[in-house]
């Protein structure tokens, strides 16, 4: 059963540009929406298996669209866009991956995959938080500790995750504390 994903984006011609990349890498596209509130609409309906996310919208910018979403009812989001100064903002709502337009249709699998294995990832966050509120914010922190082994040790993100997951297990703690202990030092500029 092929990947089946959502665009989310209120101009037309970009969208139907990244539909024809996103079929010619073989996914079934569920449908496009040019708004935020038809985004979280269509998820809930439709439950795609990944959403293509833009940031300018008319309704709701796609920061707040992917935070209501994984709030309400998580999906592997992956904000597609122009403008590179919502990144941190897009990770701290919850966004599995964050992407700069133009998109080469040979890095579509790339996006969908590295998508899909963070949102994997995500679930196993979800279970030690009791709501998707509390999950995204915890999950946010794991991340950026994952960021931190990856730069640091030279992990890559999977092997950054089960590090965190095995210091969590021996201290017999929820994985976002394992991930807190993970000092965080800022790039040098």
């Amino acid at each position: 059963m092929p990947v089946r994903v959502l665009i989310v984006d209120d101009e037309w011609l970009i969208a139907l540009a990244i539909k024809w990349q996103v079929e010619a890498q073989g996914y079934e596209v569920a449908g496009i929406v040019g708004t935020g509130a038809a985004a979280l609409d269509a998820c809930a309906a439709d439950y795609p298996d990944v959403v293509f996310m833009d940031i300018q919208m008319p309704d709701m910018d796609g920061v707040t669209a992917t935070r209501r979403l994984m709030e309400s009812c998580p999906h592997p989001v992956i904000i597609l866009t122009g403008y590179a100064s919502y990144r941190e903002a897009a990770e701290e709502a919850g966004a599995m991956e964050f992407v700069l337009k133009p998109v080469l249709t040979s890095q579509i699998p790339e996006i969908i995959e590295t998508a899909r294995q963070r949102f994997a990832r995500f679930q196993i966050v979800h279970q030690d938080c009791p709501t998707c509120r509390e999950a995204v914010a915890a999950w946010s922190a794991v991340q950026k500790a994952v960021r931190e082994l990856v730069r640091r040790e030279g992990l890559s993100e999977a092997e950054a995750f089960a590090r965190l997951q095995q210091r969590a297990a021996e201290r017999r703690v929820p994985l976002v504390m394992a991930a807190q202990e993970v000092p965080v030092t800022q790039p040098a500029s």
